[in-house]
């Protein structure tokens, strides 16, 4: 294979593999790298949305731990400690709003976009494709 036609493979790939895990929730059966980006972007598009307290108290303490895992599995360490902190300061609901712009600004010093993840994601699975589901062809 040319050098282009392994660069075009390869970007069809990481395109493949990211849209299941947006999509599809990694798929059926994902890999460790599979659900740990579904489970950080679960998270990562309702902070985008609704900001990081809306994301992390609408999220099943399950769903939640398995969030923080991904960001950690990419890299982004300094995110689960600030997730768990928005999570614990919705116990005070009266002021709870004061802590929010905080938390907004922290996550985006961290993530400033989705180009961050992507970024990392795309790293990790060149160093680690062992650790993603193989695509499937269409039938």
């Amino acid at each position: 294979m040319r050098d282009g036609d392994e660069e075009k493979a390869t970007r069809q790939m990481a395109t493949a593999i990211w849209n299941r895990a947006v999509l599809d929730g990694g798929g059926r059966t994902p890999g460790p790298g599979d659900a740990a980006l579904a489970a950080m972007m679960a998270l990562h598009g309702l902070a985008m949305n609704g900001g990081v307290l809306d994301a992390v108290g609408a999220m099943s303490t399950a769903k939640f731990e398995e969030a923080c895992a991904g960001y950690a599995f990419f890299g982004f360490h300094e995110v689960p400690p600030l997730l768990i902190r928005a999570r614990g300061a919705l116990t005070f609901r009266k002021q709870v709003g004061s802590f929010e712009a905080s938390f907004d600004n922290e996550y985006r010093a961290a993530i400033p976009d989705d180009g961050a993840i992507l970024s990392a994601f795309k790293r990790h699975l060149g160093t680690n494709p062992e650790l993603y589901a193989p695509i499937e062809k269409p039938q």
